[in-house]
């Protein structure tokens, strides 16, 4: 009697637990970024925010398909517009806006302001390596740094290195926020991307003493290690100055 009961149990437990398994590992992670680079017209720059803007409140509010328009204002593609959708995910991306009433509407209102598109970009968010402290609704610019990771450097080292950088950060409550560039080629320059946000320009004057915080921490020398290991895992940096929701 008893052998049965618990068989009745471990069958009750199986068929109870097995769907919520299931759906834990189907579970769609919405930590995607798809990027659309986009020069306007010269003296059109107001015509084309305002048209994106419009678009983007008709069919790109809402989650998994919200988006926004960001300014690079650096850099050699300074004056260029990054149209950002996201966070999202490729399953989403199976069902986005893609019909004629949203097609018609960006070729009609949005493109005739368009001189021409650049690089599509797929970005993954990385959670654990990130620190957020500005609520996103308050960041208004953000310092871009894109970097080419080494030849042979693993993933593990470059995690335990990382990782150590974020700590500082959330130290000093200070928002760093890590991407990985999905399906770009492996020696691209834009491997990995580090974006710290700001709520202002000013924002970029304040000291933050990272290498007097890495030092207390990490002891006397540890900041020339670390900045060793910096230079030898990314042998190429490309800092930028972006603008968000540039409407």
């Amino acid at each position: 009697m008893k052998s049965n009961v618990l068989k009745l149990v471990l069958l009750f437990t199986s068929l109870y637990l097995t769907p919520i398994l299931l759906s834990s590992q189907n579970e769609t992670k919405s930590n995607l970024y798809q990027l659309e680079y986009i020069l306007p017209k010269i003296g059109e720059e107001s015509l084309f925010t305002k048209a994106v803007k419009a678009h983007n409140e008709a069919y790109h509010s809402n989650a998994p398909f919200e988006a926004t328009l960001n300014l690079v204002m650096t850099g050699d593609e300074s004056g260029w517009y990054v149209w950002e959708m996201g966070p999202t995910s490729f399953k989403h991306l199976d069902n986005r806006p893609d019909n004629e009433e949203h097609n018609n509407d960006w070729n009609t209102t949005v493109a005739p302001h368009i001189k021409k598109y650049g690089r599509t970009e797929y970005w993954g968010y990385n959670e654990k390596l990130s620190y957020v402290s500005l609520p996103d609704e308050s960041i208004k610019y953000a310092a871009v740094w894109f970097l080419k990771i080494k030849k042979g450097v693993g993933n593990e080292k470059l995690s335990v290195f990382i990782n150590r950088l974020r700590d500082i950060n959330e130290k000093l409550d200070s928002d760093m926020r890590e991407f990985y560039n999905l399906y770009g080629p492996s020696d691209t320059d834009r491997a990995l991307a580090f974006v710290f946000p700001k709520t202002k320009l000013a924002d970029l004057e304040v000291n933050i003493p990272f290498k007097k915080k890495y030092e207390e921490i990490h002891g006397d020398g540890s900041w020339e290690e670390a900045m060793a290991l910096w230079r030898d895992y990314f042998p190429v940096v490309t800092r930028e100055l972006w603008e968000f929701n540039a409407y």
